[in-house]
């Protein structure tokens, strides 16, 4: 696995328009800010993939934040693997605060 952000930034894309694709593991690659952001993105919008590892990134912020707005509005994902993740305790942290934040409203 040697995965780079501009590696999955097509797989992104197509991620978006996914009508068979169910499970993905990502797990031990270096896709980067750039790279979870775009999938967060497709996160948003795909209805197929109900399986993701990300176990083993390093994220930032900010990749980290477009993920977790994407678990919120995806109603297909049941499985999210993010441990072993040097931002797992700030992705728990965001996605917390966003359920919080749907429930109160």
């Amino acid at each position: 696995n040697d995965l780079c952000s501009e590696d999955i930034l097509p797989l992104a894309k197509a991620l978006k328009q996914n009508y068979t694709l169910r499970s993905l593991n990502l797990s031990g690659n270096h896709i980067g800010t750039k790279g979870v952001a775009a999938l967060g993105r497709a996160l948003k919008v795909n209805r197929c993939l109900a399986s993701l590892d990300f176990g083993g990134f390093d994220k930032r912020e900010k990749g980290i934040q477009v993920l977790v707005e994407a678990m919120s509005v995806n109603t297909t994902m049941t499985d999210l693997h993010v441990s072993g993740t040097c931002g797992f305790s700030l992705f728990f942290t965001c996605f917390l605060k966003a359920t919080i934040g749907r429930q109160e409203s």
